[in-house]
């Protein structure tokens, strides 16, 4: 339980930190709600991930399709792209949204997405050795 607790709260505040990341040049949209909505993706990334590597990176390695080190990778790029792209929708449908995501933003966000999964999919597999 500790540690579902632990990556939660890793994905979680590497979420906040994507967000604040993605809109450092707009500092006028920093505040509690942009924070909360990188919560929200964050636990959403987390339960994605790892729901989908229950259901699709165990089979994946134990057929040995690719290396163990990059099961997670893929993972956790496709879960932060459902998450984010979710997140967005059920927010904006709330009326909580703290932004309006333009295409430039979008943009942004796919490529750190794609390095912070590199980085966060390494951490889990590290982790999962670890353990």
């Amino acid at each position: 339980m500790v540690e579902i607790g632990r990556s939660a709260a890793i994905s979680t505040l590497i979420d906040v930190t994507f967000f604040f990341l993605i809109f450092i040049v707009r500092q006028e949209l920093w505040g509690f709600r942009l924070a909360f909505y990188g919560a929200v993706a964050g636990l959403a990334t987390y339960v994605i991930s790892h729901s989908l590597d229950i259901a699709i990176g165990d089979r994946i390695r134990r057929r040995h399709l690719i290396p163990d080190k990059l099961v997670g990778v893929p993972i956790y790029f496709a879960a932060g792209i459902v998450a984010f792209v979710g997140t967005t929708a059920a927010m904006e449908a709330l009326g909580v949204m703290p932004f309006h995501l333009t295409g430039r933003d979008l943009l942004l966000a796919l490529v750190i997405s794609g390095v912070v999964s590199i980085v966060v999919g390494l951490l889990f597999y590290s982790f999962h050795v670890m353990r």
